[in-house]
């Protein structure tokens, strides 16, 4: 989808589309996974205290203890 920016005919993308779950979604609410090297939606991440990064959903272990997620390469498992 293209947003057009004036009456002269430029236009920018607006949207983009996550590669997990291939949602479109705009551009600010992408984010950039290091440990995947993957863009994104807000819904496909969880934020990781060990990490201090977001992390996708699909590699994220829940602890119900400590209430925070890990990444299942950081766990002994």
């Amino acid at each position: 989808i293209l947003k057009l920016n004036n009456v002269s005919g430029e236009a920018s993308e607006n949207t983009r589309t996550c590669e997990e779950c291939g949602s479109e979604t705009d551009r600010e609410y992408i984010i950039w996974i290091e440990s995947a090297e993957m863009e994104v939606c807000e819904d496909c991440t969880v934020f990781c205290d060990d990490r201090e990064e977001n992390i996708l959903q699909s590699d994220a272990i829940y602890n119900n203890h400590s209430g925070e997620y890990h990444h299942r390469d950081d766990l002994d498992i």
